[in-house]
């Protein structure tokens, strides 16, 4: 434990490279001030808390650097990237790597437009990575960093905002999607079961009830989720409920259905389709109806359905 009045006047948290390895000095909730040093074979986070004295107070060193937020991501994301693995963490460093390569290949400098496609990725990257760290219960995962602080030289900010929250939903949810598939209990899936303000959250004034009548009465009789046996690999799409207002990118991955009930959904909830596929198959099991409620999700499958019935 570091005694924290030491640290009264520092700005935290504040990042290093500390013996060439990435580390960040960090307030607890509690109060306390610690280390937290990267784990190069893991990518997780091993807690120093002897080293926030050395990193303020210590000897200069030409094996120890002071970072930016945007420099500690980076060379997280770096040292992350030499990993092997499989899942959506390890696509987006392949999709770092193989920009990277294009420039390496003709031997340059990478473009602006190449150098700002990797910070993105790598943005993405380090909130997956963090949200699946957090989620085993490393106490130095924290997703926020990347969507707290933005580079400043990033010329589409909202853009990336919007993507960095979509990708840390990804995370979130693709575990959950598995554990329905796998479950033959079916006690995962009624964990997506709305709670009773969810139907206030999720639809407009005056819609609200039926909608919670209709959805009651369809997890009672059963909500016809079907395992998806054999189909391991998961694409999930994204969409605030305003999107389904037009066909575009976000609202096309979604049934068409979704378009002609748009005006009676809260439109700056996030809404979830999903295909379960067998691998190297672009097909599969699709479903649609998971909403995002502030701090869980809720399965509400094809409202176009539900709120037209009747």
């Amino acid at each position: 434990m570091t005694t924290d009045h030491l640290f009264r006047n520092r700005t935290l948290p504040a990042f290093f490279r500390h013996e060439k390895i990435p580390a960040k000095v960090v307030r607890t909730a509690d109060g306390r001030v610690t280390a937290f040093r990267l784990d190069v074979l893991s990518g997780g986070w091993t807690e120093r808390p002897e080293l926030p004295r050395e990193l303020f107070f210590g000897p200069s060193s030409p094996e120890m650097d002071n970072l930016d937020c945007d420099e500690f991501l980076t060379t997280v994301e770096q040292e992350r990237g030499r990993l092997h693995g499989t899942g959506p963490i390890f696509d987006l460093y392949a999709k770092i790597k193989a920009v990277e390569q294009v420039a390496q290949s003709t031997d340059r400098w990478m473009t602006e437009e190449e150098s700002r496609t990797v910070r993105a990725l790598r943005r993405r990257s380090y909130v997956l990575f963090e949200t699946e760290l957090q989620r085993r219960g490393d106490p130095g995962a924290d997703p926020s960093l990347a969507t707290d602080q933005e580079a400043p030289d990033d010329a589409d900010k909202p853009r990336l905002r919007a993507e960095i929250s979509m990708t840390a939903l990804y995370a979130q949810l693709e575990p959950i999607l598995q554990t329905i598939a796998t479950d033959p209990t079916g006690a995962a899936l009624q964990e997506l079961r709305p709670r009773p303000g969810d139907y206030a959250k999720v639809f407009v004034r005056g819609t609200e009830r039926p909608a919670r009548e209709r959805y009651e009465e369809l997890w009672d009789n059963g909500i016809g989720f079907r395992r998806p046996v054999g189909r391991t690999q998961i694409a999930i799409h994204f969409a605030p409920a305003g999107a389904f207002i037009d066909d575009n990118a976000m609202s096309r991955p979604f049934p068409g259905g979704y378009r002609s009930v748009v005006n009676l959904l809260t439109p700056t909830r996030v809404w979830a389709a999903w295909q379960y596929r067998s691998p190297g198959s672009s097909t599969g099991i699709s479903y649609d109806g998971l909403v995002w409620c502030d701090d869980h999700w809720a399965f509400l499958p094809k409202p176009y359905r539900m709120l037209t019935s009747r």
